[in-house]
């Protein structure tokens, strides 16, 4: 299978940087499979699971939200934020959680800070599902 070339950075770090065989996205329109000679795509990416596929082997990252460009086989995926998931700790999950939820339930928020505040919970309870499964 022919690779392609692929670079994930997030706000605070490049995160990846080598050729792929296969790419999956998770987009505001479903899952994106991408594989070389992939048409060129400008899309969305939503909170979920990256998934990296190279030979036998598969990474993961665990994103929210963000923006991905392909071309001339070179997909390039810019990221609000971005977790290891072998690196996730549960207890700090949680306690970002409780955080949140506490936050919103105190009412005293405007409403851009409560949507910002659901999307937080709606990433740390996707983090904290994958780490229970």
């Amino acid at each position: 299978m022919q690779q392609f070339k692929v670079k994930i950075i997030s706000k605070s770090a490049k995160l990846i940087e080598d050729e792929f065989d296969k790419v999956s996205v998770p987009s505001s329109t479903g899952e994106i499979e991408i594989l070389a000679d992939h048409k060129p795509l400008i899309s969305e990416v939503k909170t979920g699971l990256i998934k990296l596929l190279k030979g036998n082997l598969t990474s993961e990252l665990i994103v929210f939200k963000g923006n991905l460009i392909f071309h001339d086989n070179l997909l390039q995926i810019a990221l609000d934020e971005a977790e290891i998931p072998q690196q996730l700790v549960k207890d700090e999950i949680e306690e970002a959680i409780k955080l949140a939820e506490k936050r919103i339930a105190s009412k005293e928020i405007n409403s851009a800070e409560l949507i910002q505040l659901e999307k937080k919970l709606f990433y740390e309870r996707f983090k904290l599902g994958y780490i229970n499964q």
